[in-house]
C-alpha cells in the first residue's frame, strides 16, 4: 500500500477516544480554513501522546485458507526509504501493526538480520486468532512515524515466535551452560 499521511496539522478541532481508537473532527488549518474532516487511528489504546503516529501503510493478507487460530506473518518493509526521508526513527520503534477489530496493536518482532535501515526489514507479526477466520483477504495497517518512541511494547519475540533465545539478554541465556569440551581421545573403549 502507499504511505498516507493522517491529515493535515490543525488547530481547534474535536478529539475523542473510543474502543482504544482516536477520532479526530474539523478544526481549523494553518491559514484558518475550516476542516470538516474525519480520521481516526485505530489501535491508539487510548494514548494520546506517544503512540500517535503521522503514516499509514495498508498490508493485504491473502491466506489460502480459513484460520481459526492465531498465526505469525512475514512483513517486508524498505526500512531504509522510510528512515532516509524521516518517516520512521532510526531504531524503527515507532511502528504498530494493527488488525480489523482488534483494540490493541499486534505484537511482532524484527529481525535483526538485515535489521533497521534495509530495504528488505523483516517484520514477524502476530495475527491473533479470528482476523483471518472467513479465509477471505484481510488488511492490516502498519502505522509507523513517531520520534518520540523510545521503546514499543508490541515488540515481543517470545510470543511472536515458536522458539525464542536472546543471548544479549542475561536472563534469556540463564538456561544455557557450558558445556566441558570433549574429544575422541578422551573416550575409554568398553570391550
Amino acid at each position: 500500500g502507499m504511505d498516507t499521511p493522517i491529515g493535515p496539522r490543525r488547530f481547534e478541532h474535536t478529539s475523542a477516544v473510543y474502543d482504544g481508537d482516536i477520532y479526530i473532527f474539523g478544526g481549523a488549518s494553518h491559514d484558518k480554513t475550516y476542516l470538516d474532516d474525519l480520521y481516526v487511528m485505530r489501535a491508539a489504546d487510548g494514548f494520546a501522546n506517544d503512540e500517535t503516529f503521522t503514516y499509514s501503510k495498508t498490508i493485504t493478507l491473502t491466506p489460502s485458507m480459513a484460520v481459526e487460530m492465531p498465526v505469525t506473518i512475514t512483513v517486508e518493509v524498505n526500512t531504509k526509504e522510510l528512515v532516509d526521508a524521516g518517516r520512521m526513527g532510526d531504531k524503527c520503534l515507532d511502528i504498530i501493526f494493527a488488525a480489523p477489530a482488534h483494540s490493541k496493536g499486534l505484537e511482532y518482532w524484527m529481525d535483526p538480520t538485515p535489521g533497521c535501515k534495509s530495504e528488505a526489514t523483516i517484520f514477524y507479526v502476530n495475527v491473533p486468532a479470528g482476523v483471518l477466520t472467513s479465509g477471505e483477504p484481510v488488511e492490516i495497517t502498519m502505522n509507523y512515524g513517531n520520534p518520540l518512541i523510545q521503546e514499543n511494547m508490541y515488540v515481543n519475540p517470545k510470543s511472536v515466535l515458536a522458539f525464542y533465545e536472546s543471548f544479549e539478554d542475561p536472563e534469556a541465556a540463564a538456561p544455557w551452560r557450558a558445556v566441558e569440551a570433549c574429544t575422541l581421545e578422551d573416550r575409554k573403549s568398553v570391550v
